[in-house]
């Protein structure tokens, strides 16, 4: 799949967040609010794929019907 400024983003955002959890474990006790943080941040990359692949599916289907 071609990269996209988007995907791009996206990654970089999940993997600042996973980074960010790891330093956060080692200083505090109580995590519920960074592990919601890392569910959130990490699902944005998800939702993105998920649409990515909704549209490929859509296109394919709009290609064949024309052909």
């Amino acid at each position: 799949m071609k990269d996209s400024i988007l995907r791009t983003k996206a990654i970089d955002f999940a993997a600042d967040i996973v980074n960010f959890y790891e330093d956060f474990l080692l200083l505090k006790k109580d995590n519920t609010i960074a592990k919601q943080l890392l569910r959130s941040a990490t699902s944005i990359g998800a939702n993105l794929m998920r649409q990515l692949l909704a549209i490929q599916k859509r296109t394919l289907y709009q290609k064949c019907i024309l052909h």
